[in-house]
C-alpha cells in the first residue's frame, strides 16, 4: 500500500463519518454531534495537508470515496490541467 492510499482511506473514513451523523441528529445532543464533526473535519484536513505537501494540488472530495477513484480523480484533474496549457 502506499502514502496516496492509506490517507485517501482516512479520507473516505472521515467522510463516512461525517454521513453518518448527519443520520443521527435528535439522537443525541448537539453539542456532541457538532463536536464528532468538528473532529472528523480536523482528521480529513490533516489527511489533506499531508497529501498537498506532498504532491502540491489533489483532488477534495466530501464524500465517501475508494483510494481508486482518488488516483482516478487525480489523473483527470492532471490531464485536464495539461490540455489548458
Amino acid at each position: 500500500k502506499t502514502v496516496w492510499s492509506y490517507t485517501y482511506k482516512n479520507i473516505s473514513r472521515a467522510n463516512r463519518i461525517l454521513e453518518a451523523l448527519d443520520k443521527l441528529e435528535g439522537k443525541y445532543s448537539t453539542t456532541e454531534l457538532n463536536t464528532l464533526r468538528a473532529e472528523a473535519r480536523f482528521f480529513r484536513a490533516f489527511a489533506y495537508s499531508r497529501l498537498i505537501t506532498l504532491w502540491g494540488d489533489v483532488p477534495f472530495y466530501v464524500t465517501s470515496i475508494t483510494p481508486e477513484e482518488a488516483f482516478d480523480g487525480a489523473y483527470r484533474q492532471s490531464c485536464r490541467s495539461e490540455t489548458n496549457l
